[in-house]
């Protein structure tokens, strides 16, 4: 969302500063204190202020940027039971981190830690969950190891969020808070079977998140990505980390899927295809995505929408030539989520396209071993930042709890 400093100080001003925070109880799942924040921001303590946040977040320099407030803390607002706008909080929190992200001195206000006390845990998986369950645990005098399959650590954060979502600078400074306290971290460790680390570690917590995705069962080209492997390829590029070896310039692009992962596909392919198209089996009030980031999107003049339409075929010979679609219509009948039922209307239409992208889902990569801790996504299947980030620091903790009894 595009603000100036004036509207931010607008909404911290619309705000009542409850004494029981609906926004904190029922909207951030982090429970950060919403009121003393927006206070502390209005009397331009920024770093007090960035210090609250740090309080109850281990993502402080993310979950800013990339949190669905509509969804979280602005969902929990009084004016929502008043029928009137509610107050955004994530604006002004992104706004405070903006304000001290040039501060040399930051990661001195968050870097303190306990001298080790003899206890070693090893966390497969650098993305959200796994990142912030390992700093509370170091912070608390452990011994933390990352395993990360990938060349980089960041997981979700680094490949799977667009640039513009999330600033690169964001992401090396809290890659630089892990180092400044003294996180080991192994790159291109692929861990199939835990056990070897069970022998090596007091504890081992999988925080390997969805590595799997969901794919159409339709004949393949080698011009049919997953939507994990477009964004990874995407990001990695822009960020400068590899070359781009998808060649859109003047190609048209079909997306298919209706999710938040989608729409950043849609974002990235519009910077460099001439025509994005996104595919979608239900209507557009059916995507379960962030409003405010498909409102931006649905302003791009090179994407297009096809609300209502399945992949039946992909069409081409030694490569692509487009996508065959089944025309759908809403039935009466509501599946689990309470959305209604997509039916085919029994006709057809083609969409000529150079590239196809399957954004439909993703699903846990099983790991051989049993007496672990799992955390984040590969334990409850794909959430938020936010949520990952608060279910892999509650984890640290209730392993301090335990060994507290323990000892």
């Amino acid at each position: 969302m595009n603000y100036t400093v004036k509207t931010v100080k607008e909404v911290a001003k619309q705000c009542m500063k409850c004494s029981n925070a609906l926004c904190v109880k029922n909207g951030c799942p982090a429970k950060i204190n919403i009121p003393q924040m927006i206070r502390l921001y209005q009397e331009e303590k920024f770093i007090e202020a960035f210090k609250l946040i740090c309080e109850k977040s281990n993502l402080p320099f993310i979950c800013s940027f990339v949190c669905d407030y509509n969804k979280l803390c602005a969902q929990g607002c009084i004016y929502n039971k008043m029928e009137k706008e509610p107050v955004y909080p994530g604006m002004i929190e992104k706004a405070i981190i903006e304000r001290i992200l040039d501060d040399e001195n930051i990661l001195d206000l968050v870097s303190s830690k306990k001298d080790l006390i003899g206890k070693s845990v090893a966390i497969v998986g650098a993305g959200p969950a796994g990142i912030s369950c390992a700093l509370t645990l170091r912070k608390n005098g452990y011994d933390v190891t990352l395993f990360e399959k990938e060349k980089h650590i960041g997981g979700e954060l680094l490949y799977g969020i667009p640039q513009d979502r999330l600033n690169i600078k964001c992401v090396k400074l809290q890659m630089q808070l892990m180092k400044r306290i003294g996180i080991s971290v192994k790159l291109n460790s692929y861990i199939d079977d835990i056990n070897e680390l069970k022998a090596s570690f007091d504890y081992v917590i999988l925080a390997t998140g969805l590595q799997k995705e969901t794919r159409l069962d339709l004949k393949g080209f080698d011009q049919i990505i997953s939507g994990r492997e477009f964004l990874k390829n995407i990001n990695y590029y822009e960020k400068g980390f590899t070359d781009n070896v998808f060649d859109l310039k003047g190609k048209t692009l079909c997306v298919i899927g209706g999710g938040n992962t989608a729409l950043d596909c849609l974002r990235l392919a519009s910077r460099y295809a001439e025509r994005v198209i996104l595919v979608y089996r239900r209507q557009e009030e059916q995507m379960l995505v962030n409003r405010v980031e498909l409102e931006e999107i649905k302003k791009y003049s090179n994407i297009e929408f096809r609300f209502l339409t399945n992949p039946i075929k992909y069409v081409g010979d030694e490569r692509l030539d487009g996508v065959e679609l089944e025309i759908l219509e809403l039935s009466d009948k509501l599946d689990d989520s309470g959305r209604r039922i997509p039916i085919s209307t029994g006709n057809k239409e083609f969409i000529a396209c150079d590239y196809v992208v399957e954004a439909i889902g993703q699903r846990v990569s099983p790991i051989f071993g049993t007496g672990t801790y799992c955390i984040g996504d590969y334990s409850y299947g794909a959430r938020t930042v936010v949520e990952a980030m608060v279910d892999g620091k509650k984890c640290a903790e209730d392993l301090i709890l335990l060994d507290s009894f323990n000892d």
